[in-house]
């Protein structure tokens, strides 16, 4: 049997949703705020911010987020945002460019700067 606390963490959901699409030129990013409520239909998703980065002056698509996350920290004024910041609590969704040369998408991963990191 399940107490009356369990229960209610299991009936709501929240998070904070990173999305973003990095470019070869910049990098646009948001942030949103999902929330569910097992006992609704359809989640809540509510926009919080949005930056956008030239991706040139980074080393890599890790250090972008890092940077968002950064600036959300010290912009932001919502506390369970920044709690669920502190606590990892996010979730991130990217669409990444993938390798251009002469203007065209090319098979040749090598002229692309990023590279994974596994954070």
């Amino acid at each position: 049997s399940y107490s009356t606390v369990e229960l209610k963490q299991n009936m709501s959901k929240t998070c904070a949703v990173i999305v973003g699409d990095i470019g070869g030129t910049n990098a646009r990013l948001q942030l949103l705020w999902y929330s569910h409520n097992q006992t609704l239909l359809t989640p809540s998703i509510t926009f919080i911010t949005r930056q956008t980065y030239r991706t040139s002056i980074f080393a890599g698509h890790h250090v972008i987020l890092q940077r968002f996350i950064n600036d959300i920290q010290n912009e932001e004024k919502q506390e369970d945002v920044l709690d669920a910041i502190r606590n990892k609590n996010i979730r991130v969704v990217l669409a990444v460019c993938g390798p251009i040369w002469n203007n065209r998408r090319s098979n040749d991963a090598n002229n692309v700067r990023m590279e994974r990191d596994g954070a």
